[in-house]
């Protein structure tokens, strides 16, 4: 129980989250194409599983919470996914997607290398710099085996659309004005 300097309890510890050790490079990326506040796309999540944990063979979790204002409900498996034997399904709490691992006869180790990708997200409508949490579990339970842990942040921006630059005239070494017209 956690008290203040008052004899007054904060908490009396009866809910636990369970923490594992942090999953190592972990990073979210996306093409150039989908760098775009509101843009529909595919992210790419990469991270390095740490010392000491595991991702359980069938049935074992990858969870990647993204943050408000992303829409994950129609969340698909994507194109790129390395680092472990088998096939996972998709699923959908709130902001987090959750890969469990099926069709597999071998757990992923210690200190591996996972590439897992998830497309038919819709980014957040904001200009700002984001990060996705992942973390691993296992078959049953929430507690933890790796993670929670950050991405590395990245930039949704804007994409402009229609720009048309046209030089008014153009003649050897001389200065060229351009007319910049926005549809």
């Amino acid at each position: 129980t956690t008290k203040t300097s008052a004899p007054a309890d904060i908490d009396t510890g009866s809910a636990s989250k369970s923490i594992g050790v942090d999953l190592v490079n972990v990073q979210d990326t996306q093409s150039d194409a989908d760098r775009f506040v509101s843009k529909k796309g595919q992210h790419v999540i990469s991270f390095t599983t740490s010392a000491t944990g595991s991702i359980p063979a069938n049935g074992g979790r990858i969870f990647m919470t993204f943050p408000n204002g992303f829409d994950v409900s129609g969340a698909a498996q994507g194109t790129i996914n390395t680092g472990f034997e088998g096939f996972y399904t998709v699923a959908v709490s709130g902001q987090t997607i959750i890969f469990t691992r099926t069709g597999s006869s071998t757990d992923v180790g210690a200190n591996a290398a996972i590439t897992v990708s998830v497309k038919d997200i819709v980014n957040a409508g904001a200009i700002g710099e984001y990060s996705v949490t992942v973390g691993t579990k296992g078959v049953t339970g929430n507690a933890y085996i790796d993670g929670p842990t950050a991405s590395t942040t990245f930039h949704l921006g804007t994409q402009m659309d229609g720009i048309t630059a046209t030089p008014s005239f153009y003649t050897v070494n001389t200065a060229v004005s351009h007319a910049i017209t926005m549809d």
